[in-house]
Formats: structure tokens, C-alpha cells, sequence
């Protein structure tokens, strides 16, 4: 069950949800689409002293949870039918499907500005996880080739990384420096898909989100909040 905290700020009542790691040694705030705060912090640290850490941060969490309520927020509600638009890349494409009885699993490729799909079922449960594939495949060649070219310039060589379904995160970082990047990210513009990529390199160099952390991205990629913004923005719309 998760716990929730909260604190009264003028009028408003702040709550945030609390989330422990016996290797966290700092405590991070984050607000995450469509108003959710979440609040990482060390085990041992109490429910007093978190709420006092969090409280300082009020006036910030509560501009970012504007922010948020300032932003349509609509759920992804693909059919899968043909002549409905896929996300690749930041760019809509048309969805021609093609049902085929006998086929083993369904044939996708994007041809010519169109998602052309052959499958033996038309069905939306049955066609998500094919297509879930085929992106994850995409994601993982083309981060590998932003690794490439982002990585030199940290400095940084023999990085291991993985595809997977993250449905909070779009990318993480674990201690003994493996990569690991959600599938959906192929979806969003190419700036943006180095924004994540450039991200999370940088947290090999700096696991916490500190002044290096920002100054080491900032350094690969002056123009960063720009991309960060749209993603805090967008990036709930990027699903199929």
C-alpha cells in the first residue's frame, strides 16, 4: 500500500508520496504528469523530517504542479485500425493493417510514410505486443547510435544498455552503471530522444541530480530545460 504524506502551504494541502532506498543518500523531489509528487529519500529518514525537507521545496512543487494543471492531459486511446496515425520520432504515420489468415505473427514495416501491417488478426490485445516489439527494436538502434555519439563527449566508453517497459521513467540508471530505456522514447522527437539519452549518460558520471549533474548536461546540450519542459509536457501522449 503506498503511503502518502502531506503538509498544509498557505491554502493548499501538499502531498506527496514518500519512497525509500537504503542507497539513497540525498532526498530528491520529483512531479511527474498529471500531478503526482514524489519525494526519494534514505531509509531511516522519518515522516518529520521528510515533511520539513519537502516543505522547503513548497513554493517550487506547487509552480510545477500549475504547470501541469495547465496542460491537456488526454489518454491514448489507439484502436489499431487502419488509417489511424502511429507515433515514430515525433511524427504521426498512417496505419495501413492487413488481416491474412495463416500468418505465424504479424509482418510490420514502415514503408514510404505508412505503418504497413499484415496480421492474421485485426485485434487490438493481439497486434499491441508486435507492435511493442518493433519499437523496442527501433529504440535500441537508435540509442545505440546516440550513446555513440553523445558518450566521447563525456568521456565515457563500454556502456551497456537495455530496452524495457518502464511505465513511470524514461530511462534509469543502476548502480553498477547499466542503462535502461523505455521503449516509448523512440516515440518522441529526435531532440528529445537525445535529451533522455544525454540525460542518463550523464548519471554515470553523477548518480544524483546535483549542480555537476546539470552543469555536465548542460555541457553536451546547452539548450536542455527546452527539451526536458516538452518531455514534463508531452510525454504522457506518447504510447500506443
Amino acid at each position: 500500500m503506498t503511503m502518502t504524506l502531506s503538509f498544509p502551504y498557505g491554502d493548499t494541502l501538499i502531498q506527496f508520496e514518500p519512497v525509500f532506498s537504503s542507497r539513497r543518500r540525498t532526498v530528491q523531489i520529483a512531479v511527474e504528469a498529471p500531478g503526482r509528487v514524489v519525494v526519494m529519500a534514505p531509509e531511516g529518514c522519518s515522516e518529520e523530517e521528510l515533511i520539513a525537507l519537502v516543505s522547503r521545496k513548497a513554493k517550487w512543487i506547487t509552480q510545477q504542479l500549475f504547470q501541469f494543471r495547465s496542460v491537456r492531459f488526454e489518454p491514448v486511446l489507439r484502436e489499431l485500425v487502419s488509417g489511424e496515425s502511429l507515433l515514430y520520432l515525433g511524427r504521426n504515420y498512417k496505419l495501413d493493417l492487413e488481416v491474412e489468415d495463416g500468418m505465424e505473427k504479424p509482418e510490420i514495416l514502415l514503408d514510404h510514410g505508412v505503418f504497413r501491417v499484415r496480421s492474421q488478426s485485426s485485434s487490438p490485445d493481439y497486434l499491441r505486443p508486435y507492435l511493442i516489439d518493433w519499437y523496442s527494436w527501433k529504440a535500441y538502434e537508435k540509442i545505440d547510435s546516440r550513446i555513440k555519439y553523445f558518450a566521447p563527449k563525456l568521456g565515457i566508453s563500454l556502456i551497456g544498455f537495455r530496452i524495457k517497459e518502464q511505465k513511470k521513467r524514461w530511462g534509469s540508471c543502476t548502480k553498477d552503471g547499466m542503462l535502461f530505456f523505455n521503449w516509448r522514447c523512440v516515440l518522441a522527437p529526435a531532440p528529445i530522444l537525445d535529451y533522455i539519452v544525454a540525460h542518463e549518460l550523464c548519471h554515470l558520471l553523477e548518480h544524483p541530480h546535483s549542480a555537476r549533474f546539470w552543469k555536465l548536461l548542460r555541457a553536451v546540450m546547452p539548450e536542455f530545460e527546452a527539451r526536458k519542459q516538452w518531455l514534463k509536457e508531452n510525454g504522457v501522449k506518447l504510447d500506443i
